[in-house]
C-alpha cells in the first residue's frame, strides 16, 4: 500500500507510474499527509508488536498454549492483522527479516518527532524497547524479533508446534 500526500490532479497524473508500485493507493491529504500516515501505522503496529510479545512471552511462561492464545486473540478482541503476521516470522525456526528493527525503530523515531508537542508515553515506552533490542545486536532482525527481549526475561522461546 501507498501512502500519499499532495493535491489529487498531481496523484491522479502519477498513479499509472504509482501502481507499478503498489495495487493499492491511498490519498492521505495535504503534502506529508501520507509521511505522516506511514509513520502514525508504523508506531501502531511496533505498539501492538510489543504488547504482543509481552503478553505472549508471559501466558505461554506461565503455562498457556501458545497456539490456543493465537486461536482465542484471533477470534476475539485481541485479534489484529499482527497476531497473524507472527507465524511467518516470530514464530518460525529461522525468523526471516521482512522489515527490520532498525528500519521500525527510524520511523518510530521520526514519529515520536512529529508528535513532540503531545503526550506519547506508550510510543516512548515502545521507543526504548526497540532501543534495547538495537543495543543488544537484534537491528538487522524482523521487526518482530524485538520480542526475543521478553523471550529472554521469562527463558523461553515463542514457536508453534
Amino acid at each position: 500500500m501507498l501512502m500519499i500526500g499532495g493535491s489529487e490532479e498531481v496523484i491522479e497524473r502519477a498513479r499509472p507510474v504509482l501502481s507499478v508500485l503498489s495495487s493499492r493507493i491511498v490519498h492521505c491529504g495535504d503534502t506529508g499527509a501520507g509521511q505522516l500516515t506511514k509513520l502514525s501505522h508504523n508506531l501502531l503496529t511496533a505498539i501492538n508488536t510489543v504488547a504482543l510479545g509481552e503478553v505472549l512471552s508471559a501466558s505461554v511462561k506461565a503455562g498457556a498454549d501458545l497456539n490456543v492464545l493465537c486461536e482465542v486473540f484471533s477470534a476475539g478482541l485481541a485479534g489484529s492483522k499482527m497476531l497473524d503476521y507472527l507465524p511467518k516470522t516470530l514464530f518460525t525456526a529461522e525468523r526471516p527479516a521482512n522489515f527490520a528493527i532498525d528500519l521500525m525503530h527510524k520511523d518510530i523515531s521520526l514519529c515520536l518527532k512529529e508528535f513532540s508537542n503531545y503526550s506519547m508515553p506508550l510510543g516512548q515506552l515502545v521507543m526504548q524497547t526497540y532501543n534495547a533490542a538495537r543495543q543488544k545486536g537484534l537491528g538487522g532482525k524482523d521487526s518482530t524479533s524485538v520480542n526475543e527481549l521478553y523471550e529472554e526475561l521469562v527463558n523461553l522461546r515463542l514457536a508453534q508446534n
